[in-house]
């Protein structure tokens, strides 16, 4: 049986409505990067809906318990707990510092993000800060997805309400000295980054 043109344009309404109405935030780390390459969060309007979806994910959000996964990147049996494709960071909102890390932790709790994504462990030398500029490749300051770092600290731009000149991220040792969401000023960014391999 032929479709008319106008059944035609209804069913791709309908697939367009369903997609535009489902959560960005529902997809794996690796679907999310894939659609940023293809450019599918360029135009502004993307944008804008992303800004929504954050916004009202945030509202909607069930509390986080306020301990952290038992996970020790020194041990090889302590990455058994992160779960691959998700995001360590989002998983342990409110968290503490994790057994094993450093007094200063953001470097430590961005090398398990990157491990929950695919992207592999950095190294422990990423627990410093400076190194972070050294990985991937460049990115737009304040490109959602991006690694943040600023002096002192690395975080991972999100999607986020924050005043102007500021951009909402998420990172360890932040808030309360927990993981948390920040909004940082654009101006103390040493370096913008997309996660990757390290550059020597």
């Amino acid at each position: 049986m032929e479709r008319s043109p106008f059944a035609a344009l209804l069913v791709l309404a309908a697939t367009a409505f369903t997609l535009v109405s489902n959560s960005t935030f529902a997809m794996t780390a690796q679907e999310f990067f894939a659609a940023e390459n293809r450019g599918e969060f360029a135009s502004p309007s993307a944008q804008r809906q992303m800004q929504r979806a954050y916004t009202k994910q945030q509202r909607a959000r069930i509390p986080v318990p306020t301990q952290t996964q038992p996970v020790s990147l020194n041990a090889t049996s302590g990455l058994s707990g992160l779960n691959l494709g998700g995001s360590w960071l989002a998983s342990n909102m409110g968290a503490p510092r994790p057994n094993g890390a450093p007094g200063a932790w953001c470097g430590y709790a961005m090398r398990l993000e990157m491990i929950s994504q695919g992207h592999g462990d950095p190294g422990p030398e990423f627990n410093t800060v400076s190194h972070w500029c050294r990985l991937g490749s460049p990115a737009p300051v304040g490109a959602v997805g991006s690694i943040f770092v600023s002096r002192g600290h690395v975080s991972k731009v999100v999607a986020g309400d924050c005043p102007a000149g500021t951009v909402a991220t998420i990172s360890g040792n932040a808030n309360g000295r927990r993981v948390s969401h920040m909004c940082e000023p654009i101006s103390r960014a040493i370096c913008s980054r997309w996660p990757g391999k390290v550059n020597s």
